[in-house]
């Protein structure tokens, strides 16, 4: 801190106001959302309040507006309404991401706005190629998953920890593919160096959050860690949590302690069930748990929704029936999810699959996948 002298003060006015004028040309030249440039003491008066979840969406849209943008310039709102909201007007959009919202029905509206988010969020996702995996079919354990996440979120306390015990193939990577378009979801990666690190697990999510920088020490990343979640209520969707260990459940654990951020964590039900049996700090990470999903085997009439989707024309029941076996067998979401693709190959222009082109599809994948015995 440089000392001022009585004998400096003109020489320190001079200073400060250059510094002022230079502040105030590169506030002009940066881009930002658009602000209103002086309060409107009328509109003020009547600032809307809105809910923690009606929060979420507005910041959920800001924060796709500004992804939207280029070289680091948000789209302005025109743009946005323009070519991503389109059902909501310029002027509108602006009340509402200001706060000054004073329609009726503001429930309806922010029941749209969510609608609209939701949309967004996929095509964003299209486009960066992250949903590649095809239509996703909403199953009862989707479904409930997608119901504990939105409940985590608008609730308080520290239980706002999902687990997704599945098998290889039974669709936990395409799951957190389409939390990401529905959900504020901040994704990453677990890996082998988090089983005994917390300098690498914290430093892997400081990157997923966008914060860069050289840490030298565990202790200097989590605190980096927590300072830049804290103040947002967001999802922490962690794949690959085969790799846990104690000192990534220490993370988890301080994470849910210090924050209000969902943690859903995918892993395979054997290392649920060796991360419960091996790891001391596991009793203190399950009292923080919200809910346990483990997976089920998948029912013929989930497998007769999906045939149903692809236009069979035929006996769906026992289409169902040999398609739910065949997966159960091996490979689950992903086994279903080949055999459609090749089905959509197959079927030509009538786009009506028979029972027979699923039997070929199915023994196609099973082929594919050498699960056919050698003779």
């Amino acid at each position: 801190m440089a000392l001022i002298f009585p004998q400096d003060k003109t020489q320190t006015q001079t200073q400060t106001q250059t510094q002022t004028q230079t502040q105030t040309q590169e506030t002009m030249s940066t881009h930002t959302i658009e602000a209103p440039t002086k309060p409107d003491l009328k509109t003020e008066r009547t600032r809307t309040t809105y809910t923690h979840e009606q929060q979420a969406i507005v910041d959920g849209l800001l924060e796709c507006q500004r992804h939207l943008g280029r070289e680091g310039v948000p789209l302005s709102n025109k743009e946005f309404c323009d070519q991503w909201i389109k059902t909501y007007s310029e002027a509108t959009y602006s009340k509402v991401t200001r706060g000054f919202y004073e329609a009726k029905d503001v429930k309806k509206t922010f029941a749209e706005l969510s609608e609209a988010l939701i949309s967004i969020r996929r095509r964003i996702a299209r486009l960066a190629t992250l949903s590649d995996g095809g239509k996703f079919y909403e199953f009862d354990l989707f479904a409930a998953l997608f119901a504990s996440v939105r409940e985590c979120l608008t609730k308080k306390g520290q239980n706002r920890l999902i687990f997704f015990a599945a098998p290889t193939g039974a669709g936990k990577t395409r799951f957190f593919t389409e939390l990401e378009a529905r959900e504020d979801v901040t994704a990453v990666n677990a890996n082998e160096a988090w089983h005994g690190s917390y300098f690498y697990a914290a430093r892997d999510i400081l990157g997923a959050l966008g914060v860069t920088g050289k840490f030298a020490s565990a202790g200097e990343a989590r605190s980096e860690m927590i300072n830049a979640m804290k103040g947002r209520v967001k999802v922490l969707a962690i794949d690959e949590g085969n790799y846990f260990g104690p000192r990534s459940i220490n993370l988890v654990k301080d994470v849910l302690n210090e924050t209000e951020w969902t943690v859903v964590v995918g892993l395979t039900p054997a290392d649920f069930d060796k991360m419960k049996r091996y790891y001391t700090e596991w009793s203190q990470l399950q009292r923080r748990i919200h809910t346990v999903y483990r997976w089920s085997p998948l029912t013929s009439a989930e497998c007769q929704r999906v045939l149903a989707d692809a236009g069979l024309n035929g006996d769906a029941k026992e289409s169902a029936l040999l398609l739910a076996k065949a997966a159960n067998s091996f490979g689950a979401m992903d086994f279903v999810a080949r055999v459609i693709a090749r089905i959509d190959a197959t079927a030509g222009d009538s786009r009506h699959p028979t029972i027979e082109d699923v039997k070929a599809a199915i023994q196609f994948v099973q082929k594919q996948l050498d699960l056919v015995p050698s003779k």
